[in-house]
């Protein structure tokens, strides 16, 4: 077979050429290729000799090793996870006959790879498994230990496992305090403090996680990463407001928005705005949050995004509802209701079509389902202040039944979510409000135990 029969549309002659002068090495993919053009297996190309390799041999072997990791790298950033995993099987069986030779810094690399594309499936045991063999072999090594740490600690929340996570990133924050060799990059280090702040929230521990938050930001300062000092500012601001402190919550909530008009992110911009007039509608300054809605709303409707122009329309119906203007109230209700279900179907309809594997934030406060029953709730509150009990109670059952425990609708593995829970908290005890103002006490009672079982969980779950 000639060079240029060999090369087909793939390659090059130049390239065919280079390979048998050693001169590059092929990557897998090449190989197979390569392969199946010549009607040989792959393993053809990857039987080596049983005399020792040289130094020179098993460094190329490591560099190689290296860059076929990078690959699967990108394959797992781009949310190509079947691939990414099926190429993590080929590049294990490819450098079997070097693991032995490979150092701890690239020898934990298999299992952690495979454990991040479950992890990113949420296939959160299997994801826990190979991330705790990935740790056992890179223990001798820092940084990857540190590496595999954080993501365990993270599989260890998405399980439900909060206290478990915090030791995971405790012990990386260890290694980055005391031991700052153990990392250079500045953005692990970022990442490991908001996890930690993640594992907080989840055991209810707000102060806790603002003091992590307050650590990030001093890293990002000195990094002059806008963006990123823009969403940390607005998790201390939810931190803030979670721990009952309005004014240090509306200062970084104000920090935050200052930097996305800069940056000139609408969306993210419009998303502080709406929360900081909740905070305000929350403190029963209605001026305020009346001025605050109307400078966001062409901000909102310039973003062309349903989940924050129904955040918009949610937040006006709350306003207008304690100011008891029902009309108005009802109508942005509704009209934040078709957006959010708008949105919430093409969300089911990805679903059921791909799995969806990738899946939102676990805590962002843009999934969907929670966006619809956060609708919902303010629909049923107005029906209760205009008397209409019946309908009220329908609209309560069906936000409640959106966001009901996911061991009853979730795919066995899968956590329920901290922002999850928090929905599930704010409505049921919405409702129990409602109940005992009716005078129906029984019934309250079972929606307020409902909420404080919620409130409870994570911390009963720690212990």
């Amino acid at each position: 077979m000639t060079q240029e029969a060999l090369a087909g549309d793939d390659f090059t002659k130049g390239y065919v050429s280079a390979l048998e002068r050693g001169a590059v090495r092929p990557s897998l993919k090449a190989l197979d290729i390569f392969a199946n053009r010549l009607g040989v297996p792959i393993t053809h190309f990857l039987s080596t000799s049983q005399e020792p390799a040289s130094e020179r041999d098993v460094k190329r072997q490591q560099e190689d090793f290296l860059l076929q990791c990078n690959y699967a790298k990108m394959l797992l950033r781009a949310g190509l996870l079947q691939e990414a995993l099926q190429f993590i099987d080929e590049l294990e069986q490819y450098i079997q006959p070097y693991a032995k030779m490979l150092p701890p810094d690239l020898a934990y690399m298999i299992p952690f790879l495979r454990g991040s594309v479950h992890l990113k499936a949420k296939e959160l045991n299997l994801a826990r498994a190979e991330l705790e063999t990935a740790l056992a072999t890179a223990k001798e090594d820092e940084e990857a230990s540190a590496r595999v740490r954080n993501l365990l600690g993270v599989a260890f929340l998405w399980l439900d496992l909060p206290q478990l996570a915090v030791e995971q990133h405790l012990e990386c924050l260890n290694m980055i305090r005391v031991r700052s060799h153990a990392t250079k990059d500045p953005y692990f280090r970022v990442s490991v403090y908001l996890n930690l702040a993640n594992d907080y929230w989840a055991l209810n521990e707000a102060e806790l996680a603002t003091g992590v938050y307050t650590e990030a930001v001093a890293i990002l300062e000195e990094l002059s990463d806008l963006k990123r000092q823009a969403n940390l500012f607005w998790e201390m601001s939810e931190a803030h407001k979670a721990s009952n402190d309005g004014p240090q919550a509306k200062l970084y909530g104000l920090h935050a928005l200052h930097i996305h008009e800069i940056a000139d992110s609408q969306a993210e911009a419009a998303s502080i705005c709406l929360n900081l007039a909740e905070i305000r509608i929350g403190e029963k300054q209605y001026e305020e949050a009346t001025a605050l809605l109307k400078s966001t709303g062409d901000l909102v409707a310039g973003t062309g995004n349903r989940t924050v122009m129904s955040k918009f329309h949610r937040v006006e119906a709350d306003l207008a509802r304690r100011q008891r203007q029902f009309e108005t109230a009802s109508q942005h209700a509704q009209q934040s209701i078709a957006l959010a279900q708008a949105d919430f179907e093409a969300a089911q309809s990805i679903e059921g079509k791909a799995g969806n594997p990738f899946g939102l934030s676990e805590l962002s406060e843009h999934d969907p389902t929670r966006v619809y029953a956060e609708a919902l709730h303010i629909e049923a509150l107005i029906e209760e202040d205009r008397g209409n009990r019946e309908a009220a109670d329908r609209i309560f059952e069906r936000a409640l039944a959106l966001v009901e425990s996911p061991a009853q609708v979730q795919p066995a593995g899968q956590m329920e979510t901290v922002a999850n829970k928090k929905t599930r908290y704010a409505i049921s005890l919405g409702y129990a409000k409602v109940l005992e103002a009716r005078g129906e006490f029984e019934k309250a009672v079972s929606f307020y135990r409902v909420a404080a079982e919620l409130q409870a969980h994570s911390m009963r779950r720690a212990i």
